[in-house]
């Protein structure tokens, strides 16, 4: 009997050891070590097995196109106990921008993480993440911000922070830039990597110089109004031919001027009355290489629907092209020593003419068959006032610059001439528009025309603000684009085609 209690002891003292590893001593029964049941489950020392991926940051954020997400994207692997599974290899997806995981597998507390550079389209755009059979979907917004906007005949072009070019509204010609023929009624990215600092919008093209002073345009190209030395049309920019570097750019109807660095004006396009500045009888009425207007120096240039205008260094302003209506402000709409008629009988000028007035302008623009000026704050208007576009409370043409009725107190640092009507914004960044305003382009909430300046109704500070055929727009001082007036091709980029007497914010914008 005492032989086999010892034999029973010694093997239960020689399993000790295994045994407390399953679980723990807890006392002897009869000669017997009782050991409980391990308080861990089985696995625990061992390999975690993935159940599940969850998002832990950085899903349904906006920021703007071409910007780093200002949250980083985090995902945690746990087992089905809700632990964190380390060591998990995490692949990451974008769906639109560029995804960078910032460690190859999850850390110690299950996390993988990853910067997301958001794509140049505007919109919602997705980042996968997936670990193995595992997944989960980020989901982030690009917004847009401007610093210019430009409109044109039925479209509208403007510039990002960072130089980009994005269109919207009529596409007939390739005007937007976006290798198609497609409207759109939302601001889509122009196709191409180039950056610009200004834009101007003709009726059916559109040009840009880009930040080193190149001039490109797109769009329709029948009369050489692209520059490109050809007549063919392009739905993308391509470069102007000429090795001259711009400080500005305009665009009219059919034609196409630059200013460059050195003072020069150079012109191209149509030239029937004269506005590409070019002899019509010497040259061809269509003109696909930019030429220099005349050897005059000038520092602003405005350029309208058949004439441009510049101011020179003594800040006298100067017009060419048709004068039908007036619009060269040199007092006359008939033949002279510097005037000519074109095929109809127009009273055109091909080289510059002075405007008579004793008004120093620092700046010029020209619209349909009208032109305006500043001058210290002060705005001067000549040419078509028919729909009361030069702002003097009449309606009589003006072969000279008359003074636009100011606002009590207000002075003007900016002005834009559309089509048949005008408008500008004061020094404080309110925005006034005055003639035509049938589509509601004033936006004072009425289709009510007006011969003298009408406040724009949306409570809203401007630090620029563009007319265009039927159609304004403007930037806030947030670089919001706000656009108002004709809206039948998307050219208020608001996602409709609903003509809009406010102004309303253009998509994919805070």
């Amino acid at each position: 009997m005492f032989g086999r209690k010892l034999t029973r002891l010694a093997i239960v003292s020689a399993g000790l050891a295994l045994l407390a590893g399953c679980g723990g001593v807890t006392g002897v029964d009869d000669g017997i070590t009782i050991i409980t049941p391990p308080t861990s489950t089985p696995g625990d020392s061992g390999k975690r097995v993935p159940a599940s991926l969850a998002i832990i940051s950085g899903d349904s954020q906006a920021t703007l196109v071409n910007q780093i997400a200002g949250q980083r994207l985090v995902v945690r692997v746990v087992d089905n106990l809700q632990r964190p599974v380390k060591n998990v290899a995490v692949n990451w997806t974008a769906v639109g921008g560029i995804v960078t995981p910032l460690g190859p597998t999850t850390n110690d507390d299950g996390e993988a993480s990853a910067t997301w550079q958001f794509d140049h389209a505007p919109g919602v755009q997705f980042v996968r993440a997936e670990a193995g059979s595992l997944s989960a979907t980020f989901q982030g917004t690009a917004t847009l911000q401007y610093t210019s906007v430009d409109a044109g005949g039925f479209h509208s072009c403007a510039i990002t922070p960072s130089a980009a070019v994005y269109c919207w509204g009529y596409n007939g010609d390739g005007q937007l830039g976006i290798r198609s023929q497609d409207n759109r009624n939302v601001s889509t990215p122009a196709s191409s990597a180039l950056t610009f600092r200004q834009l101007s919008g003709g009726r059916y093209h559109t040009c840009g110089i880009t930040l080193a002073g190149v001039a490109y345009c797109w769009g329709q190209n029948v009369d050489g109004r692209l520059g490109t030395g050809d007549f063919t049309p392009s739905p993308e920019p391509v470069q102007v031919a000429t090795p001259v570097a711009f400080q500005e750019v305009g665009s009219g109807w059919n034609h196409s001027c630059g200013l460059s660095k050195s003072g020069i004006a150079y012109c191209w396009g149509f030239n029937q009355e004269g506005e590409v500045g070019a002899p019509i009888f010497a040259e061809s009425v269509t003109v696909a290489n930019p030429r220099p207007v005349s050897g005059q120096s000038f520092k602003k240039l405005g350029v309208g629907g058949l004439h441009s205008c510049a101011v020179d260094f003594d800040e006298s302003a100067w017009c060419w092209g048709l004068n039908n209506f007036g619009q060269l402000g040199d007092g006359t709409t008939q033949w002279t020593l510097n005037n000519l008629r074109d095929t109809t009988g127009k009273p055109i000028s091909s080289i510059p003419v002075k405007v008579e007035s004793p008004v120093r302008f620092q700046t010029v623009v020209a619209g349909a068959y009208h032109s305006c000026g500043l001058s210290d704050g002060n705005a001067y208007c000549w040419g078509d006032n028919r729909q009361g576009q030069l702002g003097d409370g009449g309606a009589s043409r003006a072969l000279t610059p008359v003074a636009v009725t100011m606002p009590p107190g207000v002075k003007f640092a900016s002005i834009s001439a559309g089509d048949t009507y005008s408008c500008a914004v004061s020094t404080s960044g309110q925005a006034y528009c005055w003639g035509d305003n049938q589509f509601g382009q004033f936006g004072d909430g009425t289709t009510t025309s007006s011969n003298t300046p009408v406040t724009v109704a949306s409570g809203l500070t401007f630090s620029s603000f563009s007319a265009g055929e039927t159609l304004s727009c403007g930037v806030t001082t947030a670089g919001r684009v706000y656009c108002m007036g004709n809206n039948q091709y998307g050219q208020l980029g608001d996602a409709t085609n609903v003509n809009r007497p406010t102004p309303v914010k253009g998509a994919y914008q805070p």
